[in-house]
């Protein structure tokens, strides 16, 4: 990705639950989700306030199952982000991090539908197939008074 193309930062959304696992790792990894045929990659999004895909399903007392609004998944799990600068050399444009990740044409498109529905926006996407070591990365919880804040991580412990 050319550096006139790049967006400021991009983040790697999360559960805030997920947060000791990735800190005691030291770095972000890349998954496949569900692809087995595919090579794992690890997503970023260019949107700033959060990436609707990062929503977790819930499944609710009858069975049924409904994607997580940001709000539900705050309160019920907290939310958290890892800024990692735009013009990183190892991030990839969505299309260009799906073909190096081996996918199929027809997924690509699916996802990038899926995402739609969401109202999500697939040019604010990007990838790479590297790890990506929290030192190179701010990381970042939301509080719901004050919006996203840093947070300061020494040797695997946050305030």
């Amino acid at each position: 990705m050319s550096k006139s193309q790049s967006p400021s930062a991009v983040f790697h959304y999360a559960p805030g639950i997920y947060l000791p696992k990735i800190l005691s790792s030291g770095h972000l990894r890349p998954s496949n989700a569900g692809a087995p045929h595919e090579r794992p990659v690890l997503w970023f999004s260019s949107n700033p306030v959060w990436e609707n895909t990062a929503n977790k399903l819930f499944r609710n007392a009858d069975g049924s199952v409904h994607r997580m609004s940001f709000c539900e998944q705050r309160e019920s799990f907290g939310c958290v982000r890892f800024r990692l600068p735009g013009d990183d050399e190892r991030l990839l444009s969505f299309r260009a991090a799906m073909a190096r990740a081996n996918a199929r044409r027809h997924d690509v498109r699916t996802l990038e539908v899926i995402g739609m529905l969401q109202g999500a926006t697939p040019g604010q996407w990007f990838g790479t197939l590297d790890a990506v070591d929290l030192a190179d990365v701010e990381v970042e919880a939301f509080a719901p008074a004050s919006g996203w804040q840093p947070l300061s991580i020494d040797a695997g412990v946050f305030a």
